[in-house]
């Protein structure tokens, strides 16, 4: 198989690498959320709803500009 011209499979495999485990971290993020929704829910609801909402937005814009930014770069495929 030949590779195509101005295609970097190395920075292409590098950029994929990137893109998976800053998702990781947004289903991270998304599992503190929850957890703090969970674990305030009896004691501070205001400070857990709060705490949630703010850590499932952080995850919601950071899989977003993950996105966008992945597909800026382009791929080889």
């Amino acid at each position: 198989m030949t590779p195509r011209p101005g295609c970097d499979y190395a920075t292409a495999l590098a950029t994929e690498r990137t893109f998976l485990a800053r998702q990781g971290m947004t289903l991270g993020l998304l599992v503190g959320a929850v957890a703090a929704q969970c674990l305030f829910a009896t004691w501070l609801p205001l400070l857990g709803c709060v705490l949630s909402v703010a850590l499932a937005a952080m995850a919601i814009l950071m899989s977003a500009a993950d996105v966008i930014r992945w597909r800026r770069i382009g791929k080889c495929g």
